[in-house]
């Protein structure tokens, strides 16, 4: 079980999951966990945990850690290589993060940006669905809904019955966003990922949601049309980006 705390899960699954959508080869991904130690003495005293037995490095040590492991990075594979910060460090300091390289370097925070993005997406299926403006509807982050709420999860679940009525959660998934932006990148060869391109894979997103989806309580698309929606998006993106000359 150690082990599985120490090995670069969420960097694994995110490779594995662009390559199957985004269908870029694992060699050319590398998943890396940074170490700067842990405060959980009960981990650390484990003779199977393999990272550093040290209270964890933060403030400066860690900013300096930091921004010398993105020159690293630059001077080792070139500043076209993408980076993409996945559950990196707190909420605050994936901001931080952030908004110090992402104009800077290739880089992108997964948390953020796709997260913030696909709600969008639901958001935008949503106002199709009610025929309402934003600031019109009710949304619901926490606990039930009545009998017509649309909702969907980040995990699978399981169909639910309610008042004699079966219903089934729609699945949110960043990897309608991260391989999108992922494939573009790396296509187009551009310099940062800017916000802009979030949001042109919002909207082209929310077009191919069919009414037939909104009809049947859903405001995203099935996991199963990922890599085809991915190649349309990235296409949608590239031609952006060679008309502004950023590609």
């Amino acid at each position: 079980m150690m082990y599985y705390y120490n090995w670069t899960e969420q960097q694994v699954k995110a490779i594995v999951i662009t390559d199957a959508i985004a269908d870029i080869l694992p060699r050319h991904c590398l998943p890396i966990m940074l170490d700067v130690g842990t405060n959980n003495e009960e981990i650390a005293s484990n003779p199977l945990y393999i990272g550093l037995r040290q209270k964890r490095v933060v403030g400066k040590e860690y900013d300096e850690f930091i921004n010398k492991f993105m020159q690293a990075v630059v001077q080792r594979f070139g500043w076209h290589c993408l980076i993409q910060f996945e559950d990196f460090a707190s909420q605050q300091y994936k901001k931080k993060l952030l908004e110090k390289y992402q104009k800077h370097d290739c880089a992108f925070n997964d948390n953020i940006q796709d997260t913030t993005t696909i709600i969008l997406v639901g958001l935008l299926a949503v106002l199709r669905k009610t025929n309402k403006r934003l600031n019109n509807n009710t949304y619901l982050f926490v606990g039930s809904g009545k009998d017509r709420c649309i909702f969907a999860l980040d995990s699978p679940f399981k169909s639910v019955m309610y008042k004699d009525k079966i219903f089934h959660p729609g699945l949110r998934s960043n990897a309608h966003i991260f391989s999108t932006i992922a494939l573009a990148t790396m296509t187009c060869a551009i310099r940062h990922v800017e916000d802009d391109l979030f949001l042109l894979v919002a909207e082209k997103l929310g077009s191919l949601i069919t009414q037939k989806h909104l009809d049947s309580g859903h405001i995203y698309p099935s996991i199963s049309t990922i890599p085809e929606m991915t190649i349309k998006i990235a296409v949608h993106l590239a031609k952006y980006l060679y008309k502004q000359k950023k590609a």
